[in-house]
């Protein structure tokens, strides 16, 4: 796949402000696109040693959905789209591994819109993919995108100043030191494709507002799945998390979960403890 043409339709993507800016949802476009994906073993090792991952073991569960990227930026991208690429907050992610993956026959990946709603910035916009073995679901994926954007329902450009208060739960169990190199953001994007600004350099960062590169949302969530002990890589697990805090790049986040009534909760924090990167929930049988 020819990805330049792709990369150029996002950069240049605006927004509709005209549908943007209405206090009703926008409409989405009803596009679908997919791809045939048969996974290649060196490309998916390099992705499994970015991410700690043993490559002998069952599909990582991020990875379909990091392959699915040039889908997802098609549907961003196409002609009736009201969203602009540049700038979406990737705030939330949802994963469900329906059934068993067979690591080497063909993946049908398909991806769609799913959902939009309001957001006290702008709106929210859900991302949907799935992938399909023998006709058969065995895959699904949701990316929950933020696009700021002024409309009747957004709150005021200077709300009052809150702080933020948050305690790691003391029951929970710290599993690893999680280093991001100042690099791995220029390393992650050569494996996934998702090469946006505020992923390579503080240069590039600068230019949208960051004073130093951060790293992706989902190799920070990959890795952190990495490290994560006795959970099921099988058929109904499903994995949700937030995005809260950026991981600033080069930086050190760590690593907990806590076990409780077939679930698994999660926390990537930062050094101090004082916020989280990632916060999340693994389920089995969903």
């Amino acid at each position: 796949m020819n990805l330049l043409p792709l990369y150029f339709s996002a950069l240049t993507q605006k927004a509709d402000k005209a549908r943007l800016s209405q206090f009703k949802s926008p409409a989405l476009p009803s596009c679908e696109y997919h791809r045939t994906l048969l996974i290649a073993p060196q490309h998916y090792q390099r992705y499994c040693r970015l991410i700690n991952w043993p490559a002998e073991q069952a599909l990582h569960p991020c990875y379909l959905q990091m392959v699915s990227l040039p889908l997802q930026l098609k549907c961003l991208t196409t002609a009736t789209s009201p969203f602009p690429v540049l700038g979406l907050v990737h705030r939330a992610n949802q994963i469900t591994l329906v059934d068993t993956i067979d690591n080497h026959a063909e993946i049908q990946l398909l991806a769609s819109y799913a959902d939009v709603r309001p957001h006290k910035r702008g709106w929210e916009v859900d991302l949907k993919v799935k992938a399909k073995q023998d006709k058969r679901v065995v895959y699904e994926a949701v990316s929950r995108y933020l696009v700021r954007v002024k409309a009747p329902h957004v709150a005021p450009a200077k709300p009052p100043k809150q702080t933020y208060q948050w305690a790691l739960p003391a029951q929970a169990t710290e599993h690893a030191a999680i280093v991001a190199t100042r690099n791995i953001g220029r390393q992650y994007a050569r494996v996934s494709g998702d090469y946006n600004p505020i992923h390579l350099s503080r240069v590039s960062a600068s230019a949208f507002g960051f004073s130093r590169a951060i790293a992706h949302g989902m190799w920070s969530l990959a890795s952190m799945l990495s490290h994560l002990p006795d959970w099921q890589h099988a058929a109904g697990t499903a994995i949700q998390c937030e995005f809260i805090k950026p991981l600033r790049l080069p930086g050190t986040a760590r690593c907990f979960s806590q076990a409780q009534a077939g679930q698994q909760q999660f926390w990537l924090t930062d050094n101090k403890l004082s916020a989280p990167h990632i916060s999340g929930v693994i389920q089995t049988g969903a």
